[in-house]
């Protein structure tokens, strides 16, 4: 024992050594407490910066909205007003027109008058078959008679209506038309039937 204690206390004496040589500064029982104020005042201050910067941003695009919306409501404005004053330019024409037409026609007469004026002009129906024979009223119709059915009437041209067999080839159709607007009739019914 009288050898073990001298070499305790030995050791005991080079570990405080060097706790106290090798140490950043003293002890840790004399260091200072570190403050969590600095931290606190860190993150206040980091929380003011994120809400003003979101207040910007958010003011930002509230902006952007606003000219936007304005911006569509001046164009809106613009073509309204640009409608406004091409339907007053066109009911000016109209009325123009309509002043310049009871001047160059007189005054409008009523209906009853002008159909009591006009001659009903009948209406030529031919019929053609599947074969393309052309007829009018069941009598076989050839080219020349065709020409005298298709004349003017008291200078109207006349009212022609076709009616074609469906098996009948397009081509004898073409041909009846032509024939017929050759003639100046008005062709104003042509019907492909089952059975004509």
């Amino acid at each position: 024992q009288a050898l073990l204690l001298p070499l305790i206390q030995n050791l005991r004496i080079s570990n405080e050594w060097k706790a106290t040589t090798m140490s950043d500064g003293p002890p840790k029982s004399e260091q200072p407490r570190k403050s969590n104020g600095g931290c606190v005042i860190m993150a206040l201050v980091f929380a003011v910066l994120l809400t003003v910067g979101f207040i910007v941003i958010a003011g930002g695009v509230g902006a952007v909205v606003y000219f936007r919306s304005a911006q569509r409501q001046n164009v809106y404005q613009e073509q309204r007003a640009l409608a406004n004053a091409m339907q007053a330019q066109i009911e000016s024409e109209m009325a123009r027109f309509d002043g310049a037409k009871e001047d160059a026609l007189g005054p409008e007469k009523p209906a009853s008058a002008i159909a009591a004026e006009a001659k009903e002009i009948p209406r030529l129906e031919i019929r053609i078959d599947a074969e393309g024979r052309c007829t009018v009223s069941g009598q076989p119709l050839d080219a020349s008679v065709l020409r005298t059915q298709l004349q003017r009437v008291d200078g109207q041209p006349r009212q022609v209506a076709v009616r074609a067999d469906r098996k009948c080839p397009f081509d004898h159709v073409a041909k009846l038309l032509a024939v017929c607007r050759a003639a100046g009739a008005e062709i104003n019914d042509v019907r492909a039937l089952d059975d004509p």
